[in-house]
């Protein structure tokens, strides 16, 4: 009689088909839940002691950007739905393209870079920003109280 002796059973080691499970759908939920989104920035160089600058000399427009959404172009308020046919007329009337826009302390930067591609569409060349300045109510107050004051015998 033959006997016939059996392999003695090993232990294979760890199973790692459902470790490689997991890390692809980690994979995968990971890919599907991000977002790729294209950041776009603009380059602005910010006025300091380092930065020359010189003024805007014969603007053609000034346009005023104010906190409560008013825009002015040369001091007349204009629509928004408007804004862009008034700045094309602006430009094919005006040999020079030069803009002043001034903008409050209070406006979003959006609403500055929106009002800056339209004048760059309507064929604006040069554009300078600067920060709209308002005198006080009691600048206004005390400067007529000085004329007042000044005026009496």
């Amino acid at each position: 009689m033959v006997v016939i002796e059996g392999r003695k059973r090993t232990s294979r080691g760890i199973d790692m088909t459902p470790l490689i499970d997991i890390v692809f759908q980690l994979l995968l939920f990971f890919m599907l839940t991000t977002s790729f989104v294209r950041v776009e920035s603009l380059n602005v160089n910010l006025a300091g002691p380092s930065v020359s600058t010189k003024p805007v000399t014969n603007p053609v427009a000034t346009i005023d950007l104010e906190a409560t959404g008013a825009t002015l172009i040369n001091g007349k308020p204009v629509w928004e739905h408007e804004l862009q046919d008034k700045l094309n007329v602006l430009f094919t009337r005006a040999s020079s393209t030069q803009v002043l826009i001034r903008a409050e302390d209070a406006v979003e930067v959006q609403r500055l870079i929106d009002m800056m591609d339209a004048v760059t569409v309507a064929g604006g060349k040069q554009m300078a920003v600067e920060k709209l300045r308002r005198p006080s109510p009691m600048q206004n107050f005390s400067s007529g109280l000085k004329d007042s004051l000044q005026a009496m015998p």
